[in-house]
Parts: C-alpha cells; structure tokens; sequence
C-alpha cells in the first residue's frame, strides 16, 4: 500500500519539473537567441486572483514589426500563470500600463524563426524557478522514498514470514507473478 500511496507524490514531483520547470528552462535558453525589437503596448492589465490566498497575473497585447511584417501578440514571461512571489506582476504592470498610457515602445524579443512568438521579458524569475523545483524535487523524492520503503518493508516482511502459497490473497501466489 506505501507503494500506492507513493505514486502519487512522485508523479506530481515528477509532472511539475517535467511540465512547468523544464519547458521553462528550455524557453528560456531558446530566448536568449531572439531579436529584441520595439513594440505598442495596446492593452495592459493586473490581474488579481483571490481565493485562499492573493496571487496576481500580468495581460498585455502589443504590436511590433518584424521582418517588415506587422505582428501582435500577448506573451508576457517565459511562465505564464499566476503567483504572490514578490512584486515581479505588480512591477510589470505598472511599466506596461505606463508606456501604453504614455505612447512610449517597450522592448519585446521576437523569434527570427517564427515572427509570431514574441515575449516580453525573457528573463526567468529566480524565485519562481527555484520554488517549483524545490516543490518537484521534494514531492518526488518524498514519493519514491515512501514507494521504495513500502517495497523494502514488503520483501523484508516475506522473508521473515514465509506464507504457504494456498495462504496467500489469489493475486499474490505464484502462479500469478
């Protein structure tokens, strides 16, 4: 049964390093190639999200051209999603909100690859980073430990208590292994 209770927190280390840190880290070495161009900023927004906690979210469309074609698109960060971790959305906002306010360009990176995909900050966030794969690494070495100790308890307990095979639930006798 530690077996079963483990595969759950191992998974969830496992998917929030495979799907949300990875793919970040990915992004943002990818990034580092793009070309910083000159972009409207034609909507900005915070987003507040409450719930059992404040956690807060940046919006924003721009415009820029490229390879003299006109784009748009609405990528703010490497991450998307919502966080409280410092004032990183609060600060953005505010900078995005006041250029679009004030008729001034912000700098945007474009993919020379594909013009289309475009962000706006192409740092990563420390913090963020850092929070999630200690979340990751955490849950999945939690889970992996309770599976192994399950694992090792079960083999350590067979061996001190031999059972008859006719003893045995119906899935565990050999004739099934």
């Amino acid at each position: 049964w530690l077996m079963l209770f483990g595969l759950p927190f191992a998974a969830a280390g496992v998917g929030v390093l495979g799907w949300l840190v990875l793919p970040a880290l990915l992004d943002w070495h990818a990034m580092k190639s793009w070309v910083p161009v000159q972009a409207e900023v034609l909507a900005a927004e915070l987003e507040v999200h409450r719930g059992d906690s404040t956690t807060y979210s940046v919006s924003a469309r721009y415009r820029y051209e490229y390879a003299a074609n006109t784009w748009e698109s609405d990528r703010v960060a490497i991450m998307d999603g919502s966080d409280n971790l410092g004032d990183f959305h609060q600060a953005l906002a505010a900078q995005l909100e006041a250029a679009r306010d004030g008729g001034r360009p912000v700098t945007v990176y474009v993919d020379p690859r594909a013009p289309a995909n475009a962000v706006i900050v192409r740092d990563l966030r420390g913090g963020q980073v850092t929070f999630l794969s200690l979340f990751g690494v955490l849950f999945a070495a939690v889970g992996v430990g309770v599976m192994v100790f399950g694992f090792i308890s079960g083999r350590r307990r067979e061996q001190l208590e031999p059972v008859e095979d006719s003893q045995r639930p119906w899935l565990a006798r050999r004739e099934w292994a």
